[in-house]
């Protein structure tokens, strides 16, 4: 989507045009202390998993077109060739505007009115904090309801090396991550909900364009998430849903796993996490999934790539949130 309402599930939206389906599962394999070990071949297809490089941030509008504001650069700090983009949909307040300044810590910070951004290059770690309630306010003078366009501070790569489902033998997921605030600013308002998703697309490249680029894009694809937290349920079960019935959507179908299958349920504020799990055979199942229910119809296994990923916030609500991240990657190994 837009990266723009990747996580929102229809029951948020009460006038969205989304279908959503619950789906069954009847076990979960979430383990506290899973471990493995990568083949001598394996590769990450994340780039620049340090930060180091800096960002292209997006404007903040509402069609999804992708278009840049601003290079972040750490006052010219950064590496240069930029692997990340940042995104900051739907915001009336540009964030390339925010103030920079070098933290006692030796971090960098880009901060304005209401969202921050904390870059530790040394720890291969980065806070991403927002404020949607300043948002709203400014931009309707309430908290927005379901017609209304929503807060978003998501982080975005596209893989220089996508890799083919059909021919990996796993794809390991890992992630540590703490959520350091989720207050609840408006206790009256009609949508209270903070969320968190990993996305990736999974995408027939035939065309031999693999970047994903927007809504419109050429390439058949479909969203398979990893969803982390949300505000209003202590785990987040197996689902799916069309992302159409608003400006910007991709009319795409939307897989989301049973979040029970690589966390605990009832995230502790300030607890750090560990997300740690092969998601390719999951990704085989939202294939099939998605060709039973119009997606990806013309495709079969061989043409799909695992070829791009967002990550971050999207407030739907009046929320203060608060969320690091770090060591995040994406292991994958040919067969």
């Amino acid at each position: 989507m837009k990266k723009y309402s990747l996580i929102i599930f229809c029951a948020i939206l009460s006038t969205s045009a989304c279908s959503n389906q619950e789906l069954t599962s009847s076990s979960f394999s979430y383990d506290s202390q899973s471990s493995h070990s990568y083949g001598e071949n394996a590769i990450n297809l994340l780039s620049d998993t340090s930060f180091a490089n800096g960002f292209r941030l997006l404007e903040p509008r509402d069609d999804g077109k992708r278009i840049e504001a601003k290079i972040l650069d750490y006052d010219g700090a950064a590496k240069g060739d930029y692997k990340w983009e940042m995104s900051q949909w739907a915001s009336p307040f540009n964030f390339k505007d925010a103030d920079f300044s070098i933290t006692d810590n030796g971090t960098y910070l880009y901060k304005n009115i209401n969202r921050s951004v904390e870059v530790d290059t040394k720890n291969n770690a980065i806070t991403l904090n927002l404020d949607s309630y300043a948002e709203y306010m400014e931009r309707y003078g309430h908290s927005r309801t379901g017609s209304e366009n929503w807060s978003h501070l998501l982080l975005e790569q596209n893989f220089e090396n996508p890799a083919n489902i059909a021919a990996i033998k796993y794809a390991y997921a890992h992630l540590e991550f703490t959520i350091n605030k989720s207050e609840n600013k408006d206790p009256t308002q009609p949508i209270p909900c903070a969320q968190l998703t990993w996305y990736f697309t999974i995408t027939d490249v035939r065309n031999g364009d693999s970047r994903y680029q927007s809504g419109n894009d050429d390439n058949d694809y479909m969203w398979f998430g990893l969803s982390i937290y949300d505000s209003r349920y202590p785990y987040l079960s197996e689902s799916s849903h069309v992302d159409t019935g608003f400006n910007g959507a991709t009319n795409r179908l939307i897989y989301g796993m049973d979040s029970r299958n690589y966390l605990p349920e009832n995230l502790v504020i300030g607890k750090e996490y560990v997300i740690d799990i092969n998601i390719l055979p999951f990704i085989k199942n939202a294939y099939l999934f998605g060709i039973q229910n119009g997606a990806l119809q013309d495709s079969n296994l061989g043409d799909l790539c695992i070829n791009y990923m967002n990550i971050g916030w999207e407030l739907p609500g009046s929320y203060d949130v608060s969320l690091t991240l770090k060591n995040m990657s994406v292991y994958t190994e040919e067969k």
